[in-house]
């Protein structure tokens, strides 16, 4: 019994030793990046809907993660996601959301937003489309009240696509 509870007992170290570290290193970026906790942000991206392209709109709240610093859950009309934002350099952020009732992961690309002097923050994103292929496209998160036909002016505007043909888009700021 002395040895199972030394056993024990090691478990429990090791573990602890291995996520405090992560932990520590969670909270000094969430110390940083304060500003994002808390917020609640409205993304926007396309996707395609039976062979057609659809405006999706969704709300995302940013909160304290744990071993992650940040927690992200995204809800759209249709879906919920949750996952986690990295910030990758002063001035982009990753976000990875798994989709909670389906198989699918979606990874968003933007610049930090609190270093935009913008109320919109423009990326892209890459997953699978309604229609279950591999997809990737513009993506905007904003705080303001925007109408289908503002978000559809954004992201035509700040989105540069190549007409020639070529399979490549970028962020055009």
């Amino acid at each position: 019994m002395d040895l199972i509870l030394k056993a024990f007992i090691a478990a429990v170290l090791t573990l602890a030793l291995e996520r405090v570290p992560k932990a520590y290193e969670s909270r000094k970026i969430r110390r940083r990046y304060f500003a994002l906790l808390g917020d609640q942000w409205k993304g926007f991206h396309y996707s395609f809907k039976k062979g057609k392209p659809v405006l999706i709109e969704s709300t995302w709240k940013i909160t304290k993660g744990f071993l992650t610093p940040f927690k992200v859950k995204t809800e759209q009309p249709e879906l919920a996601y949750h996952g986690h934002l990295e910030p990758e350099g002063d001035d982009r952020v990753i976000i990875y959301v798994k989709a909670e009732t389906q198989n699918e992961t979606m990874v968003f690309r933007f610049p930090n937003p609190l270093l935009s002097a913008n109320d919109i923050v423009y990326g892209l994103w890459l997953s699978y489309d309604h229609d279950k292929h591999i997809a990737s496209g513009g993506a905007l998160l904003t705080k303001q009240d925007l109408t289908s036909e503002q978000v559809e002016k954004e992201l035509k505007d700040y989105i540069l696509r190549f007409p020639e043909g070529f399979p490549l888009m970028r962020v055009n700021l």
